[in-house]
This record gives C-alpha cells, structure tokens and sequence, in this order.
C-alpha cells in the first residue's frame, strides 16, 4: 500500500533490542552507513527498486480488526483503502530506509508528502515480526552477529533448540545458549554482571556497560562447548 512519508514517520514503533524489551529485534543505528551528505544518494535509497516488496518498509499492525474498502479489482488484485485509524505500526523491516526518510523529511518539507510504498502485515505476533524480518535479512544481507544472536536466542525460549537446528545451525544453537547464559547472569542480583552487559541498544545508552554483549558471548561460548558441562543446565554452569 501507500503512506504519505509523514504519516508513516509518525505512525511507526521500532522494537529496539534492550535488556527491558525482549521481544526487540531492531539494532541501533550507530552502524548505519548512509550518505548523510549526498540528498542525491539519499533519495536513490529511498526509492530503489521502486519501494517494491521485498525491499520497501514492511509494518505490522497489531490489531485484529482493521478496516479495508475495495475500490476495484485489477488483473486479480484487489485495490481499495485500509483505514489504520489511531493503530500504531510496528516496523517489521526497513528501518535505514525509515531513516533515511526521516532526514530527508527533516531537510525538504515537499517529502512529507512523498506516497511511500508500504507492506502491511495484519496481527501478527512479535515472534511472526522477527522471523519475517529475519527471512527477508537472510535473503538480502544479513543482520550484524549482535542481532542473530538475540533472534536466535528468541527461538531457543519460544521454540526450543529443535526448532534451532531445523532452521538455523549448530553454531546458532550454541549462540543461543550462550544468550541464555549472559541472561542469567544479568538478571542476578549476586552476579557481577548484573545490568553490566551492553545489548545491541539503541543510541548511548550502551556506553556506561561493563563489557559489551558480543565480547561476553565469545568468552562464554567455549564453556557452553565444553562437554565437561554438557549435562548441566544453564544455570547450574
């Protein structure tokens, strides 16, 4: 569907990855790499490939009923109006799209009303958003090792390991589970890590962590490995 460029900035939650949020999926933009300098380019981003999915911003509503006005039918295709009333967007996919959106916004007020191509999921859960995000990541460039391991770890407490292995790898499995470790520790009160390891969050928060989540999970992996301990559960480790 469509979206002026201004409703959807102001529309649209991003599920940030923090240790208060965990069903987030979305790093922070620290690494983004966009041209912020060069509108040309910016505009060329924004646009590519003609917004078409599987490239344009994909959002979730989260609500059960949402209003939808056929207008006429076209080659098979059904077009009309959805009416998004006061729901707020999740966004599943496209966020240095969003981003890039947003500076131009801020710089050309003509871009608020940009008709922005916009893929629209209806009541999914948050598992469904970071799996769908997480395919369509795997089939253009995929997300940075901090983001997988979250997913991962994701998968392992609502699905289990076999839904691991049948979907991902054993290094992913064992990713998993390292996630789980650092979890444990974080959210013990006696452990000198508690609140002390930096997940992929959005902004500075991140800078007043003791020790980043991606040197933690490469300290803990060979533990996790360690078939001394293969018997144990995370916690007892």
């Amino acid at each position: 569907g469509y979206m002026k460029a201004i409703d959807l900035i102001s529309k649209v939650d991003i599920p940030f990855i923090s240790n208060k949020n965990g069903t987030g999926f979305h790093g922070d933009y620290i690494k983004t790499k966009l041209d912020i300098s060069n509108n040309g380019s910016m505009t060329n981003y924004v646009s590519r490939d003609g917004g078409l999915f599987p490239t344009s911003i994909i959002v979730n509503i989260r609500h059960p009923k949402v209003e939808y006005k056929e207008e006429q039918i076209f080659d098979g295709f059904s077009i009309g109006e959805i009416n998004i009333s006061d729901h707020r967007l999740t966004l599943v996919d496209g966020k240095h799209r969003l981003e890039a959106l947003d500076i131009l916004i801020r710089r050309f007020a003509a871009y608020e009303e940009f008709p922005f191509i916009v893929t629209f999921l209806i009541n999914q859960s948050p598992f469904n958003e970071m799996t769908t995000y997480h395919n369509v990541q795997n089939n253009a460039s995929r997300p940075r090792t901090e983001v997988l391991d979250w997913i991962h770890y994701r998968m392992l407490w609502e699905k289990g390991h076999e839904y691991i292995l049948d979907k991902e790898s054993p290094n992913a499995l064992v990713r998993a589970y390292s996630m789980e470790f650092l979890q444990s520790v974080c959210s013990n009160y006696e452990s000198v890590f508690y609140n002390q390891v930096r997940p992929v969050v959005n902004g500075q928060e991140g800078y007043n962590y003791l020790v980043s989540q991606s040197y933690f999970i490469k300290r803990i992996k060979p533990i996790i490995t360690d078939k001394r301990f293969s018997n144990m559960a995370i916690e007892t480790i």
